[in-house]
């Protein structure tokens, strides 16, 4: 009874032995040191066949048979160094998605991601117009007088478009020539009448011209206290930077600013614009009735 558990267990063992799996980088050094061990001249090792497990994938390596000590120790040091070149090559491409990690967080790459939500939205607005216009275009091929429509709308369309910007264009050199040189404006009126030319624009409900005037009534004021040079030689911006540090500069930039919309930019001024410019106006020290 005991010599049959015996023999069962040794067969137990062989066929685990049978069945180990070995990795590439485990064997490799394995056969290392039974080439050592075939040029200092034991027996031939007692394994002759290893079974290898690369990535899911197994394989055999077989020892040839008839081998003199010299030519096993050749072969078994081969394939010790295939092997080790495998094991290498599976690390690199098991450290590849760290590498790429790391280079993807540098700073350079901060803003390298995939496509938001809004650019795929664009993309998507874009293939929309191009297939649309391709369309378009397709249709004109196939029908002349339907390249005659898209030709004459696309002439009107660039017309309109030119029309527009002179248009704009002669807008704006006209309110440039409406303006009068800044020493010549100043010098010619006094605070009052720049008062009485506010309060008559704001009677015809000229606003535009309301705030221009109680702004330029602001700076007579301002040149009669000392705060500006009386020359009246300077922009709006170069008289706001003159009263630095002043206590009038807040109700001037907020005066400066009005004035720079509703003149010089175009933008319409209304009746709450005028009271704006009143308010800071008495702030500066002009009583305006």
């Amino acid at each position: 009874m005991r010599v049959a558990v015996a023999v069962l267990l040794a067969s137990a063992a062989c066929l685990a032995a049978a069945d180990a799996r070995w990795t590439p980088g485990s064997l490799a050094p394995e056969l290392r040191r039974l080439a050592a061990e075939a040029r200092s001249g034991p027996p031939a090792p007692a394994d002759d066949r290893w079974t290898v497990d690369a990535g899911g994938q197994q394989f055999d390596i077989r020892l040839p048979r008839g081998l003199t000590r010299d030519q096993r120790a050749e072969w078994l040091e081969q394939r010790a160094r295939r092997l080790e070149e495998y094991a290498s090559a599976s690390d690199d491409d098991n450290r590849a998605p760290a590498q790429l990690r790391d280079i993807l967080n540098r700073r350079e790459f901060a803003g390298v991601g995939p496509p938001s939500a809004w650019e795929l939205a664009k993309q998507k607005i874009q293939e929309w117009f191009r297939d649309q216009l391709l369309r378009i275009f397709a249709f004109a091929a196939q029908h002349p007088s339907g390249s005659r429509i898209l030709f004459w709308t696309l002439i009107s369309a660039a017309l309109g478009a030119i029309a527009w910007i002179l248009i704009r264009i002669w807008r704006r050199e006209t309110i440039a020539l409406r303006l009068e040189p800044a020493a010549l404006v100043i010098g010619r009126m006094n605070r009052p009448e720049w008062l009485e030319a506010a309060r008559r624009a704001a009677g015809s409900a000229d606003w535009r011209e309301a705030v221009r005037c109680l702004y330029w009534a602001g700076i007579v004021a301002l040149a009669e206290t000392g705060v500006v040079p009386g020359d009246h030689a300077r922009t709006p911006r170069e008289y706001l930077r003159l009263t630095a540090g002043a206590a009038c500069r807040e109700p001037l930039a907020a005066l400066t600013d009005r004035l720079e919309r509703a003149w010089y930019a175009g933008l319409p001024a209304n009746s709450g614009d005028y009271e704006e410019c009143r308010k800071c106006l008495e702030a500066l020290g002009c009583k305006v009735n």
